[in-house]
């Protein structure tokens, strides 16, 4: 008769009183699953700016439509709402010639929440690459990396694409990049751009389309009538007049 390998076992099997396995021991998580979970927290989602759009802050979208669609509206109201909930933002205005309209609008978002224009959101009007570039490191190093960056719009920096697709890529920075649609009524913006958003949104007469969300089930919206007027952190000392933002 084959003898059990040793004491207590089945068949090479440990096993309890009454021939019942023992209960898996619990381990603490190794090093590298812990540093992981360390990772993810960031990624925790809130609203931008819209119950129906809740992402990492770390998130990369990409929001296109005609011109007057509503995507530079769009790009401001996420702006400030993410900037009232403490995440620093840079809006970059790329467009030549529309600073007064920027200030103006994002004037407007204001009064639709009811707020003053928060101390985290920062506004740079770049006419080129290079500008652009400058504003971005500035950034990095007042934030530690970290925080959204809006360029309104991305079709104007074609010519740094490269420059465009790493911010796609950054692992901390979140970005919302705008683009203009083509004769066949597509982005105009590089492939590499598109395909690196994690979301992308179709702006027309002011209602969004979500026609990917890699985070959850996408649902339509209104720029305007579904905006978020309920900041999850009141705003407080760190508030300065739209005249600061020039």
């Amino acid at each position: 008769m084959p003898t059990e390998p040793f004491a207590g076992s089945r068949n090479g099997i440990p096993v309890g009183p009454g021939g019942v396995l023992p209960a898996p021991r619990r381990r603490p998580p190794t090093a590298s699953v812990a540093s992981l979970l360390e990772r993810l927290q960031p990624r925790l989602r809130r609203p931008w700016g819209y119950p129906a759009l809740r992402l990492p802050v770390d998130a990369k979208v990409v929001a296109y439509g005609e011109p007057g669609s509503g995507k530079s509206t769009l790009a401001s109201a996420v702006a400030v709402r993410l900037a009232l909930d403490g995440v620093p933002v840079l809006y970059l205005s790329v467009e030549e010639g529309q600073e007064h309209a920027c200030l103006e609008r994002f004037a407007r978002v204001c009064r639709w929440l009811g707020v003053s224009p928060p101390h985290q959101l920062r506004i740079a009007d770049v006419q080129s690459p290079p500008e652009a570039e400058g504003e971005l490191m500035s950034f990095r190093s007042t934030t530690g990396g970290r925080g959204l960056v809006v360029v309104d719009s991305e079709t104007e920096l074609a010519p740094s694409l490269n420059w465009t697709v790493s911010l796609m890529r950054d692992p901390d920075l979140g970005a919302l990049m705008t683009q203009h649609l083509t004769t066949g009524l597509e982005p105009k913006g590089g492939r590499e751009v598109a395909h690196a958003a994690q979301v992308v949104l179709h702006v027309k007469g002011f209602r969004v389309s979500q026609r990917k969300n890699r985070f959850e089930a996408a649902s339509d919206f209104h720029i305007i009538e579904d905006l978020d007027r309920q900041p999850s952190r009141a705003p407080g000392d760190d508030v300065v007049h739209l005249e600061d933002w020039k």
